[in-house]
């Protein structure tokens, strides 16, 4: 049985980031709807900072993933 690890915390963070990134959304666009300054999603994408609310945030980068999932498959 092969178990999968999952990452949480500003790892995820990171990853999340990457993905929204990875197709096309801007890190800008990202701290707008975040309410953040583009500088701290670079920081938090470079693992410099992390999120000090990391849940809240992962969950709101997730929907932001599978908004942007949905839209491109439609």
């Amino acid at each position: 049985m092969v178990q999968q690890i999952e990452i949480s915390g500003p790892e995820k963070t990171a990853q999340l980031l990457a993905e929204l990134h990875g197709r096309g959304i801007a890190y800008q666009a990202i701290a707008t709807k975040l309410g953040v300054s583009w500088r701290t999603v670079y920081r938090w994408s470079r693992r410099e900072h992390p999120p000090l609310m990391t849940t809240t945030i992962n969950a709101a980068l997730s929907l932001m993933l599978a908004d942007q999932i949905a839209t491109a498959t439609t």
